[in-house]
């Protein structure tokens, strides 16, 4: 558990670190939009603390993305035979969000396909 939470923390650092690097921001001017103190800030980048809630929510408005854009990759299958966790791939997580966004109709009318696709393949 301890490895999952710690590998996630460095997912999250990551993923805080490109999204102000893709914005043209230095750690100092996150730190002083967001409030948290610079050091307390490069820690988070580089994985070593997790931060609160409400921190990672500061950082998503001064970023400019919703807190679910500003979170590392989450989407997680079970395996029932093992009950372990695996990561879905990346570009299965991206199809899933983008699913998720789309109106009720066009997300039932995909997923039909999708099943559809699927039945033929087993």
């Amino acid at each position: 558990m301890a490895n999952r939470r710690s590998d996630f923390s460095k997912r999250l650092g990551a993923r805080i670190r490109v999204l102000r690097v893709e914005r043209e921001q230095s750690q100092g001017s996150l730190a002083k939009r967001t409030g948290i103190v610079s050091s307390s800030l490069s820690r988070i980048e580089a994985g070593e603390v997790s931060p609160t809630i409400g921190t990672l929510i500061d950082i998503a408005e001064a970023l400019g993305v919703t807190l679910h854009e500003l979170l590392p990759e989450t989407t997680m299958t079970v395996s029932e035979r093992e009950g372990a966790y695996h990561p879905l791939p990346q570009h299965v997580a991206a199809l899933a969000r983008k699913l998720a966004r789309l109106d009720d109709e066009p997300r039932r009318r995909i997923m039909g396909a999708i099943s559809a696709l699927l039945r033929d393949e087993t």
